[in-house]
C-alpha cells in the first residue's frame, strides 16, 4: 500500500488529498497540519472563480490553460450536482472593474465561463464609476467553509487520517510516507525556504445584505460577493 502524506489542510491540500484517493484507491493517504476548518486560510478567502493567465508566471501556458479549463469544468459541473448546496458552490454573475484592457487575461475566461462580454463605455458610464473597463460574467462562486467540510468529509468517507502538528522539516516525514505532497501555503517560506510567497494583508467584512444579487470586483483587489 502507498503511504501518501499531504501536508496542509486548506482547499488545496484537501483537494489534493481528495484527487490521491481518487486516482489511487489502494493509496493510504494522511493530511498533516497545525490548522484545519475555520482556523485556515482558505476559510476566510472569496472564493470566486477568475483564474489570471498572467498570475502564473514562469510556467508554460498550455499547461496553465490546462490547469483553468480542468478546474472550470470541475466547479461547474459541482454547481450544478446534487452537491451543490452543501459544498458550497453558487452560479453567480457580475462585473470587473479595470483602468487598463484585459485581453490576454480574459480571453480563456470569454471562453469558459457564461454570458461574458465587455461593457461598453456608456454602460460603464451610467454606472457612475471611475474605471475605463469592465466585463461582465457568470461564474462560479465558492463559499469556502462549506466547500472545506465538504471536502473533509469526503476525504474521510474514502478512508483519509489526519495529523494535528507542526511539520518543521520534510525530513521529519521520512520512513513514514513514500510520497509527500506539500501544500503549506505560506509555511513553505519556513518548510522549504520559497522565498517566492509572502504574506499580504486583507480584510473580510460580512454583512447581512439579502438585496445584493451580484458580484462586484475591481483591478485593486477590492470585492463584493452575494
Amino acid at each position: 500500500m502507498v503511504r501518501v502524506g499531504v501536508i496542509g489542510a486548506g482547499a488545496v491540500g484537501l483537494s489534493s488529498a481528495v484527487n490521491i484517493q481518487k486516482l489511487i484507491p489502494h493509496a493510504k493517504v494522511t493530511i498533516i497540519a497545525d490548522k484545519f476548518g475555520k482556523d485556515t486560510t482558505s476559510n476566510g478567502a472569496g472564493g470566486i472563480f477568475r483564474p489570471y493567465l498572467s498570475h502564473f508566471s514562469g510556467l508554460d501556458e498550455g499547461i496553465v490553460r490546462q490547469w483553468i479549463t480542468d478546474s472550470w469544468t470541475y466547479f461547474k459541473n459541482l454547481a450544478i450536482s446534487a452537491d451543490a448546496q452543501e459544498s458550497g458552490q453558487t452560479l453567480v454573475s457580475g462585473i470587473v472593474f479595470y483602468n487598463t484592457p484585459q485581453d490576454r487575461d480574459y480571453e480563456l475566461m470569454a471562453k469558459l465561463t457564461y454570458d461574458f462580454r465587455e461593457l461598453p463605455s456608456e454602460q460603464l458610464q451610467k454606472l457612475n464609476i471611475n474605471y475605463k473597463y469592465g466585463y461582465t460574467f457568470t461564474t462560479v462562486v465558492t463559499q469556502t467553509p462549506k466547500y472545506l467540510v465538504w471536502l473533509m468529509k469526503k476525504f474521510q468517507e474514502n478512508g483519509g487520517t489526519t495529523q494535528h502538528k507542526t511539520v518543521k522539516s520534510l525530513s521529519e516525514l521520512y520512513g513514514e510516507f513514500d510520497l509527500v505532497i506539500n501544500c503549506s501555503g505560506l509555511g513553505s517560506r519556513e518548510l522549504v525556504n520559497d522565498s517566492s510567497v509572502y504574506p499580504v494583508r486583507g480584510q473580510l467584512v460580512s454583512v447581512y445584505a439579502p438585496w445584493v444579487k451580484n458580484f462586484y470586483l475591481t483591478e485593486d483587489d477590492v470585492y463584493l460577493i452575494p
